[in-house]
């Protein structure tokens, strides 16, 4: 297992939860 998946998905998570702020703040 190598970080790349990690680093990917941590990507994705910080993705969906910055746009869930947004639609919060919103």
């Amino acid at each position: 297992m190598t970080a790349l998946p990690l680093e990917k998905a941590r990507q994705i998570i910080d993705a969906a939860f910055a746009k869930g702020s947004d639609l919060k703040l919103k």
